[in-house]
């Protein structure tokens, strides 16, 4: 029997770095014991491919990996895991507010606020983490909260950041740039489903893509085109809402779209918008007082 760590369903960069992460530090700390990181998408996107490789990562390790019947699950970056059938063993998350799950056979629960996973599992880990796993974790922090610019930003966990590079000699200045995480969308049907995550709100699947860019009004044509592509998803796929959100990296704007079979939502941010700590709640509340 082992352990596989597994991340959700088209792996962002939080994901794989919380997943590589986590396999080393328990590795480490408990070596009786196999752990394994998986990555069973056939596909992994092209920046979080980038990213992860000019780190010094090469997925390709963690794919074609067999998941044995009597092997245990560890959930990284997500809480709901539908893939496989497997025993859960932990999760460690930072996306709370979506959903309850029954916990009582699960050992380890984190399921926190937090700029990243990767944050979490440094926390809970710190007196194992090194210098080079600590750049995992803050890489993981700058993407997911667009280098410290998002909504999900924690400010007591920006000094424990800081604090740790402090302590290791990094300089985070030298990381910021990798935090925006710029889509190309020059391939329209390749970008309609970046970062997709699943959901069960009300009852209702629900499921939602981001797009992170530059140039919003030159490319309105282009996202009119990946609604086209996310209504024929919807339909093909029995989906009641689609959450796309559009990142507006020249004025740290957010917009969502969300889409249903006969609707389309239109909702604006003043600023950059974490969808998981305000997009999927607010839908969440809507949703409630529609029962």
């Amino acid at each position: 029997m082992k352990y596989i760590i597994l991340g959700h369903e088209n792996p962002d960069v939080d994901s794989v770095l919380s997943g590589v992460l986590l396999e080393k530090i328990l590795s480490r700390k408990d070596n009786n014991k196999i752990y394994k990181y998986v990555i069973p998408d056939k596909e992994v996107d092209e920046i979080t491919a980038k990213i992860v490789k000019d780190l010094g990562i090469n997925i390709d390790n963690y794919k074609n990996i067999s998941i044995e019947e009597d092997d245990e699950l560890i959930l990284v970056d997500h809480h709901e895991e539908k893939r496989f059938n497997n025993k859960i063993n932990a999760i460690y998350d930072h996306h709370p507010t979506v959903s309850e799950i029954d916990t009582k056979d699960i050992d380890e629960y984190h399921n926190l606020k937090s700029c990243s996973t990767t944050t979490i599992i440094s926390q809970l880990f710190d007196k194992y983490i090194t210098k080079e796993d600590f750049i995992l974790v803050l890489v993981g922090a700058l993407v997911d909260t667009v280098s410290f610019r998002s909504s999900k930003t924690n400010p007591h966990e920006v000094i424990y950041l800081r604090d740790k590079c402090n302590e290791f000699n990094i300089n985070p200045a030298n990381y910021l740039d990798i935090g925006l995480c710029l889509n190309d969308i020059s391939d329209l049907k390749k970008s309609y489903l970046y970062g997709l995550k699943k959901y069960i709100i009300q009852n209702k699947n629900v499921e939602s893509s981001y797009i992170q860019i530059k140039n919003v009004k030159e490319n309105r044509n282009n996202i009119m085109v990946l609604i086209y592509y996310i209504q024929e998803y919807i339909k093909k796929n029995n989906i009641d809402i689609f959450v796309f959100i559009v990142h507006d990296m020249d004025n740290f704007k957010t917009t969502t779209y969300e889409i249903s079979k006969d609707d389309l939502n239109i909702i604006e941010y003043d600023s950059y918008t974490s969808r998981g700590s305000t997009i999927i709640p607010n839908l969440n509340k809507k949703l409630l007082k529609k029962l």
